[in-house]
């Protein structure tokens, strides 16, 4: 894997970095990467993982960090306890197979905190919250309606949501664990959920 490491503060149209396929990006703590467009950070790679350090703010106006493309695998996101990453529409959007996303911080979108999305039946994606996932809608919501496979959920923190906070795709199963707080209506799928 190839490491690359952010660690000057930077504003502008977006996005901050792409990355390549086996690339992990490290964002240093205390910073403040500002999107004025969409997204910080972007990818439609496999093999790819993000961490954002305690202490640093993300925002764009259109989706902080978007790891897109269902057909690839082997992606992660790790945002620490103290770091803020926000958008006017989603924090974060995470696909594909063997998805991970550990959340210590504040996943925080004006619809949106969290959009998931799988489009094979056999793959899986699991997601671990201990800091906070708050969305005006949808603290964590299915990307299409289309979507399916198996999603685990554990939390400990507090997933929040207007009116979800958790809305599941009809044939996407999810395995929730839940030791903390979900406010906002937990609709799930038409699976054994």
């Amino acid at each position: 894997m190839t490491l690359t490491v952010i660690n000057n503060n930077w504003t502008g149209a977006g996005p901050r970095y792409t990355l390549s396929a086996n690339e992990t990006v490290f964002i240093g703590s205390g910073l403040s990467l500002i999107s004025t467009g969409e997204y910080v950070l972007n990818s439609n790679a496999s093999n790819i993982a993000a961490v954002v350090s305690s202490g640093t703010t993300l925002y764009a106006n259109s989706g902080a960090i978007r790891f897109e493309e269902s057909v690839e695998s082997n992606r992660s996101i790790d945002v620490e306890q103290g770091a803020v990453v926000s958008s006017d529409f989603y924090a974060v959007f995470i696909s594909g197979n063997n998805f991970n996303l550990e959340n210590a911080g504040q996943l925080s979108g004006v619809v949106f905190g969290v959009a998931a999305q799988i489009e094979d039946e056999l793959h899986t994606g699991h997601i671990v919250n201990s800091g906070q996932i708050v969305g005006g809608d949808a603290g964590i919501i299915y990307e299409l309606s289309t979507d399916s496979g198996t999603i685990t959920l554990s939390n400990n923190g507090l997933i929040w949501g207007g009116n979800f906070s958790l809305r599941s795709a009809s044939s996407t199963a999810y395995r929730i664990t839940n030791d903390g707080e979900m406010r906002g209506a937990v609709e799930l799928g038409n699976l054994a959920d």
